[in-house]
């Protein structure tokens, strides 16, 4: 199971507390990565998260959780 909302809220995922750093982590490497293809593997609407990664709009709350857990995979 999962909650956590908002800046500085952490999400807890399978036992396991994952804060907003997985999102900082992604906006420091957006340039080494394909956003692109990562929002199709996520099956997220086009540009939903390069206008994060900009600043242009808010992550929604309903792809938060599968940015987090493909962050957390990423960075193994």
């Amino acid at each position: 199971y999962w909650t956590g909302h908002g800046a500085g809220i952490g999400l807890i995922w399978n036992g396991r507390i994952n804060n907003m750093d997985n999102f900082q982590w992604l906006k420091d490497n957006a340039s080494f990565l394909k956003i692109s293809a990562i929002e199709r593997a996520l099956e997220m609407p086009e540009g939903t998260l390069k206008k994060f990664i900009d600043g242009r709009r808010d992550l929604p709350d309903k792809w938060k959780l599968s940015v987090d857990r493909w962050v957390s995979i990423f960075k193994q």
